[in-house]
């Protein structure tokens, strides 16, 4: 198919902000009848748009939607707020990938005409939910892509739809339990103007290593993949992280997180893997959300909406592996 019309249809999940709205004066749970007013449901169905969300919470997180969300609401939610995310952001990559015959798709759709768990990528009052920030991400004009090809290996990609080419080091590395680094490796690349580049993981590292746990010999050894693209023609670093199960348990990580005033910019660091990293903010709107983090680095994003010094910026960073997060502070 050439290109996909009104696809990735999800119920997805809003920021708790809108779900006050849709169910106010009640918990905001997914079987309450408020709840299920703002879920899309095809005529004569037996189901609904919350039951094809929960089946990729199953089969990606491979958890027991129902279970979970009877015995661990708080994580129910969160993991279901993320999913559909990184659904669309995979399905893109793929798309976007040189060897796809389809040349993208149209997402159904904006914005919730109610307050709720609609199709949108936006909530009814117009905010970004968790998963306009994934496919923001992926429709990026410059883009780094992870992609699992199975038995022929992880694919990095570098998208440049620019005017102008990039020059640059890649820089890959395998994270094992615990987040050490298994396997590094660092490679020049150039990447001409409107083209794309497509390098084998292994071939940048010079060895077999099977990162994806394609061939199952032995057991799981790694964790995550990561890649990082440095360009004096870019303002910033493309990062990317890959799980090729998000299944596997991550250890607790301690996040440091910085509100700068005079750059109008927030910091993220984080000693070992994060997940799912998410602002939760008053005062201003952090311009990037619900991104992941690889040990040891930094990630700064730019804020929308700050104030003065008589209006600081106050709030959360927490990821699905440190749910309670921790508090922003302010660089004096």
């Amino acid at each position: 198919m050439k290109f996909t019309p009104e696809c990735l249809g999800f119920s997805n999940i809003p920021e708790p902000e809108n779900l006050r709205l849709a169910t106010p004066g009640v918990n905001a749970v997914p079987h309450h009848p408020e709840w299920k007013r703002g879920v899309p449901r095809d005529s004569g169905a037996g189901w609904d748009f919350d039951d094809v969300r929960d089946y990729y919470l199953g089969s990606l997180y491979e958890v027991d939607p129902v279970r979970l969300r009877a015995e661990d609401p708080d994580r129910y939610m969160q993991l279901s707020r993320t999913v559909t995310g990184r659904v669309m952001e995979r399905v893109f990559d793929e798309w976007r990938s040189a060897e796809s015959a389809c040349g993208g798709g149209l997402v159904w759709f904006l914005k919730d005409l109610r307050a709720g768990a609609g199709w949108g990528i936006m909530d009814s009052q117009g905010n970004p939910k968790p998963v306009y920030h994934y496919l923001r991400r992926a429709w990026a004009p410059v883009r780094l892509a992870i992609l699992d090809r199975g038995l022929d290996g992880v694919r990095i990609e570098l998208h440049n739809e620019s005017a102008r080419p990039l020059s640059g080091e890649l820089d890959v590395q395998i994270y094992g339990p615990e987040s050490g680094v298994q396997a590094h490796a660092a490679q020049r690349v150039s990447v001409p103007e409107r083209s794309s580049s497509t390098l084998a993981l292994e071939g940048i590292l010079g060895h077999f290593a099977d990162p994806a746990y394609a061939y199952r010999f032995g057991a799981r050894r790694h964790v995550a993949i990561g890649a990082r693209f440095q360009s004096a023609d870019l303002p910033s670093p493309l990062t990317g992280l890959y799980w090729p199960s998000l299944a596997t348990p991550l250890a607790e990580v301690d996040l440091v997180c910085v509100v700068d005033p005079s750059t109008k910019t927030v910091s993220v660091k984080a000693p070992s893997l994060a997940r799912d990293v998410r602002f939760e903010l008053r005062g201003a709107e952090a311009l990037d959300n619900y991104f992941d983090v690889a040990p040891g680095s930094e990630r700064t994003f730019s804020l929308a909406g700050i104030g003065g010094p008589d209006d600081p910026v106050r709030g959360f960073a927490s990821a699905s592996n440190a749910p309670d997060g921790v508090r922003i502070s302010t660089c004096d």
